[in-house]
């Protein structure tokens, strides 16, 4: 076909393919999806106490979760306190024998000493109690 000098025939108009650009994008979405940080500390809903104290923990502990209705979990399943074999296998498993206890602040305090107690006789070497920090004190 012999085109003239003159005519302008559209289908020579520069066309932009979005094919690739979606791709990108695509590939973009997935890398901000597998790089971001989801935090769930605990799967219930549990309102920590408040304390001035409160600090940043440097190692990743085993989690013991008390609801407000004095049950206990280990991480996201039920655990019963008696059941001291679970929770020694999870503290093998981890490197420093460090457990860390979610209570929410209307536990009483003969239920935590009891979780304690448990955790204790499974093995731990430390444990630490969640807190949120005050607000406007401590460090």
């Amino acid at each position: 076909m012999i085109r003239l000098r003159g005519r302008h025939d559209e289908s020579d108009d520069a066309r932009v393919d979005l094919a690739p650009l979606i791709d990108v994008v695509f590939l973009l979405l997935i890398f901000y999806v597998l790089a971001a940080t989801f935090v769930s500390p605990t799967a219930l809903p549990i309102q920590r106490p408040i304390s001035s104290q409160a600090q940043a923990m440097p190692a990743r502990p085993v989690l013991v979760l008390i609801a407000s209705d004095g049950s206990t979990y280990l991480g996201d399943r039920p655990w019963a306190i008696d059941d001291s074999g679970r929770l020694a296998m999870r503290l093998r498993e981890g490197d420093e024998g460090r457990v860390l206890i979610h209570a929410d602040a209307a536990v009483t305090a003969d239920r935590l000493v009891a979780v304690m107690d448990a955790c204790l006789a499974a093995g731990a070497q430390h444990i630490d109690l969640a807190a949120d920090r005050a607000r406007g004190g401590g460090p």
